[in-house]
């Protein structure tokens, strides 16, 4: 159908003069242009909603007023589901609120203990119907396109989409839901069953540097003989780790303990975590140490030297995610150190770095054990005056091998 526009204004300058009106087949967002641009001469905005409309009106008056524009827009909209209302002086055509039929419902909720973005993600997958609070856009403005009172069409640019749905949760503190009884009675159901104390654990660690071993020997199976003779433990092969073991052959003290008692195990850091399902912590031990960064030249020439501040020590990441009958582990151990650079860049530091990575499953109450982070030491010396002969001063070497033992024991809580 061909769509036609006509259009007779007779202008006054009083807002109560009469003015005379014939339109057919107009659209709503070339009708609303007029009026509140041309007639009312008030500032407005046209909602993507009203800009996208394809129906027509057709519509005749021979007494509208400047003054009475507004309401006359707002009585010929209505019929096809759209309203004008005015905010803080800009009038906007929007689409009419659906009013609440009977048999429709509001539910207010408040999280006890899992976060809102937890709950809508979960619960706005299986409750299809109704209306959420967070489906509200973030500001009058997001949606639609703004035109003073001026004889210029507005722009009909719809914007993207953002992120206002996020920042609404985000910024909420409670869950607001309108639908019927039966949507609502399914959404109680629902939330009673995720809105529950998230499951945690207790994990106690403790980092060894074990000295002394001999040739052809590991760390993990000195633990091996040293927990098999005393508390009767088998970490089973070597060569099948990371290694676990439950703790109900002597409790959680006594497999520290029987570490701890022997010399060549040296304890260099005991972090305790509690954590959350998928709560990822980190226990850092150590020292802040400043390397020279990236150079850069302003805008006057000044050639500026940047410094930049690495962790160094003992660092312990952890992400427990638990499961009905275990805990899957994402486990990181490093420990690095910094030493002065002979050798290329001698004026920043060299990291000295031991670190394991490693994603294991135990059952709750159980010990994992990490080993395999070794490092060896040599130096040499020499006995004598200088005036010797080389071939008359006494030379010795010296040689030590030393490895990380991470020892972690996972309860849940």
């Amino acid at each position: 159908m061909i769509r036609i526009f006509l259009a007779f204004i007779l202008f006054s300058s009083s807002a109560y003069a009469d003015i005379a009106l014939q339109f057919e087949q107009i659209r709503i967002a070339p009708l609303s242009r007029v009026i509140l641009g041309d007639v009312a001469r008030v500032p407005f905005a046209l909602s993507s909603d009203s800009i996208a409309d394809q129906s027509v009106i057709t519509v005749q008056t021979d007494k509208l007023t400047k003054s009475g524009s507004v309401s006359w827009l707002r009585d010929v909209v209505q019929p096809y589901g759209f309203d004008v209302v005015e905010r803080g002086g800009l009038y906007h055509v929007v689409k009419a609120q659906k009013p609440l039929d009977r048999g429709e419902e509001v539910f207010i909720y408040r999280p006890a203990h899992r976060s809102m973005a937890y709950i809508m993600d979960v619960c706005k997958s299986f409750v299809v119907g109704g209306r959420w609070s967070t489906d509200r856009p973030a500001s009058a403005g997001a949606s639609v396109a703004v035109q003073s009172g001026s004889a210029r069409p507005a722009s009909e640019v719809i914007p993207a989409q953002g992120s206002a749905g996020a920042q609404t949760i985000k910024d909420a503190d409670v869950i607001v839901y309108e639908g019927s009884s039966s949507e609502i009675q399914r959404l109680r159901k629902l939330i009673a069953q995720i809105d529950i104390p998230p499951p945690q654990v207790v994990i106690q660690a403790t980092l060894y540097e074990v000295s002394n071993i001999a040739k052809d020997a590991s760390a993990v199976g000195i633990a091996g003989e040293i927990l098999g003779g005393r508390l009767g433990v088998n970490l089973g092969s070597v060569a099948a780790g990371p290694w676990s073991f439950g703790a109900s052959i002597g409790g959680v003290k006594a497999v520290f303990s029987a570490l701890s008692s022997d010399t060549r195990f040296k304890a260099l850091a005991r972090p305790n975590l509690r954590l959350s399902s998928g709560a990822k912590g980190r226990v850092s031990v150590g020292d802040e140490t400043p390397i020279l960064g990236a150079v850069t030249t302003t805008a006057g020439g000044a050639i500026v030297q940047s410094v930049e501040y690495r962790p160094s020590g003992h660092i312990l990441d952890v992400t427990p995610v638990i499961l009905d009958k275990g805990v899957e582990l994402s486990i990181d151990q490093q420990s690095s150190s910094f030493v002065q650079t002979t050798t290329g860049v001698d004026r920043s530091p060299t990291l000295l770095k031991r670190q394991v990575s490693t994603r294991v499953m135990v059952e709750p109450g159980s010990f994992v054990v990490l080993g395999g982070m070794q490092e060896t030491r040599t130096g040499s010396d020499t006995s004598g005056p200088d005036w010797l002969p080389k071939w008359m001063v006494q030379k010795s070497s010296d040689r030590s091998e030393t490895e990380l033992l991470l020892v972690l024991y996972v309860e849940r809580v």
